[in-house]
């Protein structure tokens, strides 16, 4: 019997390709994508069908991406500046998100 051969894509819920992949001689592909903004993708695999198969398409999945984490950034100041030995020295630091 013969082999599937081809492609498949993987989809998201909006038709937007996030990976396609040619298929091996066991019919079967792996690759990697980047995921996205925070939230739930609806994703399907999509098999283009060749001259012996018929196109098919997964069950649809549901892969949650969560927040990754996030760039700060860091403020420091120190006073007095400048300084005498034996001084004792003031650091202030702020720490916030990056715009």
């Amino acid at each position: 019997m013969p082999i599937p051969s081809g492609s498949v894509s993987i989809v998201d819920q909006n038709n937007n390709v996030l990976l396609t992949e040619t298929l091996d001689a066991s019919g079967n592909a792996t690759g990697t994508f980047i995921a996205g903004v925070a939230g739930t993708l609806t994703i399907t695999a999509q098999y283009s069908g060749d001259a012996n198969f018929n196109p098919g398409a997964s069950a649809p999945v549901n892969l949650v991406i969560n927040a990754g984490k996030q760039s700060v950034a860091v403020a420091m100041t120190i006073s007095p500046n400048p300084a005498n030995s034996g001084d004792t020295i003031t650091a202030a630091v702020n720490v916030t998100p990056a715009a």
